[in-house]
């Protein structure tokens, strides 16, 4: 199950996404904002609050949320962690569904443990999720909100369930407890000191896990599962009278609770000096700095048009410092890996305005760096041109969302009417939001933006973190020092920005265009098929899924399989060089500034087999997006300053990535499986000290010297006849040799035979994680593709059932499986688990014994069942994706095997037996080739 911890760099990232949108200047500022006027929004008698939705992204698919206003902060001292060991109980016997009857129904209709069914505990809330439900028999949405009704009310909570499933929450507190976890645990005690956050981390301790009674569980569920602090979410392709309908025949039932307990906001004091939590441990890999300003948060009742119209104001702020810093580590000696800024939640009755960083191994230089850059906006502001180009890529995000407003994902839909009903934040729907956007932008002044600074940063209620590695070679500033560094920083004379913007236009010379010189057409798929003069081939796929999306990729053979050991690294970075070095005159930050208001993104790339473009833009970028790939191959950039302090961001990176453990343990089996091969050499910094900027750019150069062998496939909303003038001028005029070429087999094999491999390693958690790969020979075909899926599906409803449920031995068994036909047809089988060293042998067993019971009597009839369902529901819910039909069709090209017919499809998967899928494991699984690596510790 998820965890969702407080973590602010998370959060960070998804503001930017969710910060409530915009005021129209004529709007009342204490008016509410209104809900989106598509949603059915209700309340129940008995307090119970529910939105539903009708939305056909995807069709008949729909999400089931039940959203909880509770989380691990309403615990006592005796229920620490019980918040989350109520969410795993939900999935362990009901009223109506004893036992694992949830998840045993939800398997039976296609839906995957996981995937499909889960839930996620916070410090503040809780969510279970029934995701990508099929919705195409009543009988399916019956139980959907009966199962979720059950969780919400009649979850029973047998002692042997609960005894049960102290083992595997145990062990998701083994397998969590990483040096991130343990590091957030050492500062939170500092950071939210004088508060109930300083002593709740949502797993709680091993004591309450391991031994709390019965009744104590029981009682965190009756006095916190309650109607009035509960939501039902429903969001897809549904009749939402029908859903309503039901809600109320389901749900008014459940009885209101008589004097409930208060549901409080806990506050987190104030501070006059600045408050410096400081820690490290010795699996640590990153340095990260965060400085924070607490301030007050807004009630939800006071969330009105005011609030609205600041949280948009602040988006601008937020977003052009993002660019700033962005811009700081491009520079020569950058003094972070990368950094951020935002304003979000805090804890509490607290929001903060934070500045972050991932620094090098110069802490007190990353440190001083973000310091000045925040003070620097608070002397200087900002420009007039930043804030001009933030307002219109805001603007263009806003259009984006808003064309595509029929065509959201239900999961995106569901998540903001969850945060409507948690915290109140607005949600007036898209086109709401657009419209107030084109009305209010032009007004925004630059002084409003400015003045910002002055609120949120300011002397009192600061907090600075820094948290890496125990590492000599790493100075991590003391408390004295990290004060010190603020008091000069305060008192330093600091330059303003200079805002350096070129005025040229991307292409200056228009290219001579090339023709057209066939076209073919399948009408049963709906692509085009054209050939240029140059003999560059383009294939399109238009749809309708998402208006302004076009996906792009473009790919030849050869690769950096044509290149010796000795030039791989180059080779592998060669794309890099260029991605980080702008294209023709303009450096990156240049072209950045330049694509401002455009949804355009194209990056050349170098794989082992292959060379190309990925990429995307709206219908109205797509001559930029073609300008770019032009560029691109008649004029790279190769910026050696740009590409050094990139290099130098790199290596911070990885240098300390030796002493994190799982790190380790994960390049030791990339390296292992490639039979040690020099070429499969995990990235470290070693590796990238190999690099060699000159001949990185010699071999780029070589690679998109010729475009002859170049094929193009494009799909999303593309109009092919309006395209065609850009294909022949973009496309049909770039350098053609007509060289025929192909990539090289590099003789990268798996290793042969059984190989039992055991690193020891000084852990601070004494845990095995276990690795084991079944591999060998398989015909390459979509048959054999689809009987390698149903023996991972099967088993890992085994493993889940075996190891986690029936052992408590793990928190999950992880198994994917893998098959390729070049250089060689060949599968792979790979499966990886966590545990305590102490039962390591006897969960191995099992292991083995579900790969030994699938060879001798394949899978039971329920479970391919389980299996077939999943596989044609998963199908029919990637047919309505762009990201599907384009890797489809490069798939068809490069392997010369249809993928899309989808009655063939169909007839596979309806076609599985219980026999075929033995006699696939029986071949596939007794080749003898097994590899089994275990990192154990070294005491």
């Amino acid at each position: 199950m998820k965890n969702f911890k407080s973590n602010l760099f998370k959060i960070a990232l998804s503001l930017c996404l969710i910060t409530p949108g915009l005021l129209n200047a004529q709007e009342n500022s204490t008016k509410s904002v209104p809900l989106d006027p598509t949603v059915r929004f209700g309340k129940l008698e008995n307090g119970l609050t529910y939105y539903i939705k009708h939305n056909e992204k995807t069709e008949d698919r729909a999400e089931f949320y039940l959203v909880n206003n509770v989380g691990a902060i309403l615990e006592t001292d005796a229920q620490n962690g019980l918040a989350h060991f109520c969410e795993h109980m939900c999935f362990n016997g009901t009223k109506n569904f004893p036992d694992k009857g949830i998840l045993n129904y939800m398997e039976t209709v296609g839906m995957e443990f996981g995937r499909n069914i889960n839930a996620g505990t916070g410090i503040e809330r809780t969510v279970y999720m029934l995701m990508q439900t099929p919705v195409t028999r009543e009988g399916i949405i019956d139980t959907a909100l009966l199962a979720l009704k059950d969780m919400s009310h009649n979850v029973l909570f047998t002692e042997e369930e609960i005894d049960n499933e102290r083992g595997v929450i145990h062990e998701e507190w083994r397998t969590r407890r990483n040096a991130d976890f343990r590091l957030s645990s050492a500062i939170d005690p500092i950071m939210f000191q004088g508060s109930k956050y300083a002593k709740r981390d949502i797993i709680g301790t091993l004591d309450v896990i391991d031994n709390a009674p019965y009744d104590t569980l029981r009682q965190f569920y009756k006095d916190w599962y309650r109607t009035d602090l509960q939501a039902l979410v429903v969001v897809g392709d549904i009749d939402v009278d029908q859903i309503e309908s039901k809600i109320k025949e389901f749900y008014t039932e459940i009885p209101a609770h008589e004097n409930p307990k208060d549901r409080p906001t806990y506050n987190v004091p104030d501070n006059k000096e600045p408050i410096v939590a400081i820690a490290t441990d010795k699996e640590a890999q990153n340095t990260v700095v965060f400085i924070y300003f607490k301030h007050d948060y807004v009630k939800p009742e006071n969330k009105d048009m005011q609030y609205y119209k600041d949280n948009f104001t602040a988006r601008l702020y937020n977003s052009m410092l993002n660019e700033r810093l962005n811009e700081l580590v491009q520079k020569e000696n950058p003094p972070f890996i990368f950094a951020f800024n935002y304003y979000g939640g805090f804890a509490g009755n607290k929001d903060a305005y934070a500045l972050g960083a991932y620094t090098n191994n110069d802490v007190e230089f990353g440190l001083k760096s973000l310091l000045i850059e925040k003070e620097r906006v608070k002397l200087h502001g900002f420009t007039n041109g930043e804030l001009e180009r933030a307002k219109t890529d805001l603007l263009r995000g806003l259009e984006k969302r808003f064309k595509e407003k029929d065509q959201q994902q239900n999961r995106n839909l569901a998540m903001q009417y969850a945060g409507h009903f948690l915290d109140n934040n607005p949600t007036p729907g898209m086109e709401y939001e657009f419209e107030l956007a084109k009305k209010v932008l032009p007004g925004v002044t630059l002084q409003a933006v400015n003045e910002l600074s002055e609120k949120w940063i300011t002397d009192d209620n600061m907090v600075i973190t820094i948290t890496g590695p125990e590492n000599e070679d790493i100075v991590i500033p003391t408390e004295e020092k990290v004060l010190e560094v603020l008091n000069t920083v305060n008192t330093a004379s600091i330059e303003p920005y200079v805002d350096k913007v070129s005025n040229k236009p991307l292409v200056a010379e228009m290219p001579k265009k090339g023709e057209i010189s066939e076209i073919n057409i399948n009408q049963n798929l709906g692509i085009t098929e054209i050939k240029l003069s140059n003999n560059v081939k383009v294939v399109i796929k238009p749809t309708d899924f998402k208006d302004d999306e076009i996906l792009i990729n473009a790919f030849s053979n050869g690769g950096t399989s044509l290149y010796s050991v000795e030039d791989l690294p180059s080779a592998e970075f060669a794309s890099t060089v260029v991605n980080r070095s702008g294209i023709d005159e303009f450096s990156l930050i240049e072209l950045q500034k330049m694509l401002t208001g455009k949804v355009v993104n194209i990056s050349p790339y170098i794989s082992e087999l292959y060379e190309g473009f990925n990429g995307s833009c709206s219908p109205n970028d797509l001559e930029t997006a073609f300008q770019l790939i032009y560029l691109y191959f008649t004029n790279p950039r190769f910026d050696e300053a740009a590409t050094n302090a990139y290099m130098s961001r790199l290596v911070a990176f990885l240098q300390n990535k030796s002493l994190n453990p799982d790190a380790v343990f994960r390049d030791s089996v990339q390296f292992i499986l490639a039979d040690r091969n020099p070429r499969a050499m995990p990235d470290n910094v070693e590796k990238f000290k190999k690099v060699n900027f000159d001949k990185a750019k010699e071999i780029y150069l070589d690679r998109f010297s010729d475009a002859s062998d170049f094929t193009f496939v494009i799909t999303g909303n593309i109009d092919v006849e309006k395209s065609k003038p850009l294909f022949e001028t973009y496309l049909g005029s770039l350098p053609s040799t007509k060289r025929i070429e192909n990539w090289k087999d590099t003789k990268v094999r798996y290793p042969e035979g059984k190989v039992n491999k055991i690193i020891e390693k000084d852990l601070e958690v004494k845990k095995n994680t276990i690795f084991i790969n079944y591999n060998g020979e398989m015909e390459y075909n979509l048959e054999n593709r689809i009987l390698l899926q149903a023996i991972k599906h099967v088993l890992d409803i085994r493993y889940t059932e075996k190891v986690r449920e029936e052992e408590g031995g793990t928190y999950g068994v992880g198994i994917r499986d893998n098959a390729s036909e070049y250089p060689i047809e060949e599968f792979a089988l790979n499966i990886n688990f966590d545990c305590d060293p102490a039962n390591a042998d006897k969960l191995k067993a099992i292991i083995y014994a579900e790969i030994e019971n699938m060879i001798a009597n394949g899978p039971s009839e329920v479970d391919l069942n389980k299996a077939k369902e999943n596989f044609i529901k998963s199908r029919e819910n990637a047919l309505k994706e762009n990201r599907f039909w384009l890797n489809s069709i490069a798939f068809n090209l490069k392997h010369d095997e249809n993928i899309l017919d989808q009655n063939k499809y169909n007839e596979l998967v309806n076609s599985l037996t219980i026999e075929k899928v033995k006699e696939a494991a029986s071949k596939y699984l007794t080749q003898g080739n097994v590899v089994e690596i275990i990192l154990t510790p070294s005491n």
